[in-house]
């Protein structure tokens, strides 16, 4: 129960509706294992719960959908309250800003990005395993 409490509050404090996010979180995590190449079926994925209190939080009714495509291997998704989220792609060594409506900007190129989080002023913190460093990122890429 403390989980959903945090995990609700979180998502109402950013004024994200839970199936909405979810949609986000889950479509950035398998981004990475849908194909759009000619020939090759898109994938389905159906959601799925390994405790009943998993429904308790997300409503059973949130469908999953690609956001995007053409990433080579993403990790660490952040959601930004303006509307768009940050995604790093290790093959490419990229960071990108994902739209709701599939549009994507690279945001910087640097050697292998991972997770991402943000600091106390908003700037995008990147553990970058190549580099051997934790990056901070303003909004233009500086």
């Amino acid at each position: 129960m403390k989980m959903r409490s945090f995990v609700s509050r979180w998502f109402q404090s950013r004024g994200i509706k839970a199936a909405v996010a979810l949609t986000v979180v889950v479509s950035c995590a398998v981004l990475p294992l849908v194909s759009v190449r000619a020939g090759v079926p898109e994938r389905t994925f159906k959601l799925t719960a390994e405790s009943p209190r998993f429904w308790k939080l997300f409503d059973r009714e949130a469908k999953l959908s690609r956001v995007a495509g053409d990433f080579g291997f993403t990790e660490g998704p952040v959601w930004d309250q303006t509307g768009f989220i940050y995604v790093s792609d290790e093959v490419q060594n990229k960071i990108y800003r994902v739209f709701l409506d599939g549009r994507k900007e690279e945001l910087i190129s640097l050697g292998d990005p991972d997770g991402n989080t943000y600091d106390r002023q908003h700037r995008l913190i990147d553990c970058a395993s190549v580099l051997r460093a934790i990056i901070a990122v303003t909004l233009d890429g500086k």
